[in-house]
């Protein structure tokens, strides 16, 4: 046969000639990620369509929010930490110490009044974000320099902390924030919430970086079946226990999980670490009981003994100012240098 012969088609039962038949492999579907029990969840919200155009469905951010408030007990500017926070520091998210925080914020989604949501990293979002850079002040923070996403971010939560509060009496955030010393005022708490009330992100996204709602099995059709497909359930029985969560900041509580959160990063530079804060060095000294010694903590956690007495020192000071501080300013400490 010549190679410039026309190969034809398999003959069918009657004489006709008949397609070859081709084995295509299904695309794979993207895991479902079904909310948690008790949580209400509406495809139409006050501030636009919860889906973005492909389809995908959303989570609003004010509403992860107050369903973290729910589920873990803790107050408002807790769940936002947790919220924000991962749109704002590399080390708040798995996916975050990675990749980046830059990686985290592609997955933010902005919703519009009378369409689909549009990324946060499309023109649209790209768009808001520079209004919103406009209406909110400038509030230094030594761990993000200014002009910075990470810094809008964080500002953003300390704003979301305040407006998104079951409380039931009226605020000021130029009031409540002044602590923090920003360089200029606030928007109105309206206008905050009109702001705030617009991020969500997918729901595989949420469950990723809040372990919200759980995700479905996927039922396999017949069509989608091949020979040699292995049964769902015995996929289920196979797969290897999933690795434990990393810690973020937010799950500090005890001089045992400051200990947990810092030794995870032990390995990297020292100019890679994420910075100690008032908050870890709480738990300090009694991370250092709990070992033995200075000398026996920072072997565990990949630290000089100098190192170690350095940020206990600090911490002893913190603790005297905590105990001179007034109810106000134990909750709102002025930033300092």
């Amino acid at each position: 046969m010549m190679a410039s012969e026309h190969i034809p088609a398999p003959a069918g039962p009657d004489g006709a000639a008949t397609a070859l038949a081709t084995t295509r492999k299904p695309r794979p579907r993207p895991p479902e990620v079904v909310p948690p029990e008790g949580f209400e969840w509406h495809v139409q919200s006050p501030y636009g369509t919860l889906k973005k155009d492909g389809g995908g469905k959303l989570v609003r951010l004010e509403d992860m929010h107050a369903w973290l408030m729910r589920r873990d007990g803790i107050p408002s500017a807790s769940a936002v930490a947790r919220v924000f926070g991962v749109f704002a520091a590399d080390t708040n998210s798995k996916l975050g110490m990675e990749k980046g925080a830059a990686e985290v914020r592609k997955h933010l989604y902005l919703l519009d009044l009378s369409g689909y949501a549009q990324p946060i990293a499309g023109f649209t979002g790209k768009y808001f974000l520079g209004e919103v850079e406009e209406l909110i002040p400038y509030v230094p923070d030594s761990h993000f320099e200014r002009g910075t996403k990470e810094l809008l971010f964080y500002t953003l939560g300390l704003m979301a902390g305040e407006v998104w509060a079951p409380h039931a009496c009226e605020i000021d955030l130029n009031h409540r924030l002044d602590g923090y010393c920003p360089q200029g005022d606030f928007p109105s708490v309206e206008k905050s919430k009109e702001i705030l009330g617009r991020f969500a992100v997918p729901f595989i996204a949420a469950h990723a970086l809040w372990d919200w709602g759980t995700v479905a099995v996927p039922v396999v059709t017949a069509a989608e079946a091949a020979p040699a497909v292995v049964p769902v359930a015995a996929e289920v029985e196979a797969a290897p226990a999933a690795a434990p969560a990393e810690l973020v900041e937010a799950d500090v509580v005890s001089p045992e999980t400051l200990v947990r959160y810092r030794e995870q990063f032990k390995t990297l530079k020292p100019q890679k670490r994420p910075r100690w804060t008032e908050k870890q060095r709480e738990y300090l000294p009694g991370a250092v009981q709990l070992h033995g010694g200075a000398t026996e903590l920072g072997e565990k956690l990949g630290l000089s003994y100098e190192r170690v007495r350095a940020q206990l020192s600090e911490a002893k000071e913190e603790a005297v100012e905590r105990a001179k501080a007034t109810p106000w300013n134990a909750v709102h400490p002025r930033k300092t240098a």
